[in-house]
């Protein structure tokens, strides 16, 4: 079950590891969540903390009240905090953590509906190793896909090509169904109806496709 805010999208994925976790984000088109700012904690921290996210093993104690989701947050060679993301880590974020001092543990986890900690909704990070000992899932944020078309005008009888442009998450595949419709120029007559599909493959931007007009006889406005 996903999840849309702004131009992300959040889906939980398996894991356990660390590292798992991360692969199957990065097989969604993103990865394992960054949380940018106090706003985004918030937002996680209610939505995440939602019974409805529970899983079987998720605390090793045997809670049902607490949830653990790995985070994309990992040290670097000079063990420095990192998004797996690439995005900058914000140091402000420093208020969030339990425990950030052991240089062995590299990974970051989530830990949503802490208890003893206000105020709630909330969410707090702790540092762990890659393969912790719970069976741990991730939370996956896959930037989303906007598509433009741009403006093409053509004189009867004549073609012209389309620009379609990808912005935002580029990282997979995606198919697009492109279909025609009616304005002052109707299918057939006028112009060659499209209904096909168009592919962009994992970081493609653009695409080009040919529009086809038919000449005809009568005496008409623009169409």
């Amino acid at each position: 079950m996903g999840v849309i805010r702004g131009e992300s999208y959040y889906e939980i994925v398996n894991g356990h590891a660390w590292s798992t976790a991360e692969a199957n984000a990065i097989n969604l088109g993103g990865n394992l969540v960054t949380i940018n700012d106090a706003s985004e904690s918030s937002w996680l921290g209610t939505e995440y903390s939602k019974s409805i996210y529970q899983y079987s093993g998720d605390d090793d104690s045997g809670s049902t009240t607490i949830n653990h989701y790995w985070a994309g947050g990992k040290r670097n060679s000079n063990g420095d905090w990192e998004w797996s993301s690439g995005q900058d880590f914000d140091s402000s974020l420093s208020s969030l953590w339990l425990n950030n001092n052991d240089a062995n543990h590299n990974r970051l986890l989530a830990i949503f509906n802490n208890p003893g900690h206000t105020p709630s909704p909330y969410i707090y990070l702790d540092d762990m190793n890659n393969s912790a000992s719970g069976s741990y899932k991730g939370i996956a944020e896959v930037p989303l896909s906007y598509f433009s078309i741009s403006d093409l005008t053509i004189t009867e009888g004549n073609s012209g090509n389309i620009t379609i442009s990808r912005t935002g998450g580029t990282n997979t595949a995606q198919t697009l169904n492109l279909v025609s419709s009616n304005g002052t120029a109707t299918a057939g007559s006028d112009y060659t109806a499209i209904n096909t599909t168009i592919s962009f493959a994992a970081g493609e931007s653009s695409k080009t496709f040919s529009i086809s007009t038919t000449e005809d006889s009568s005496a008409e406005s623009n169409e």
